[in-house]
């Protein structure tokens, strides 16, 4: 998290906080392709739709409407 200092203008703190915005989304981007792909793996070797949502912590119809 950026702290304001004496030297980082509050524009520039700005600019900070959105680049790491987006690199904390492109994070997240790639986390969410791994669990699709975990998913697609998981499925493909018979887990059901009920292990896989508790597992990964959301709905059986989230993780459906991906796969």
């Amino acid at each position: 998290m950026v702290a304001l200092s004496q030297r980082m203008t509050p524009l520039d703190a700005l600019g900070r906080v959105s680049e790491e915005l987006a690199a904390a989304e492109r994070d997240r981007l790639a986390l969410v392709a791994r669990r699709d792909e975990l998913v697609t793996q998981l499925r493909a070797e018979g887990a059901t739709w009920v292990a896989l949502a508790r597992a990964a912590g959301t709905s059986r119809q989230a993780l459906m409407k991906r796969g």
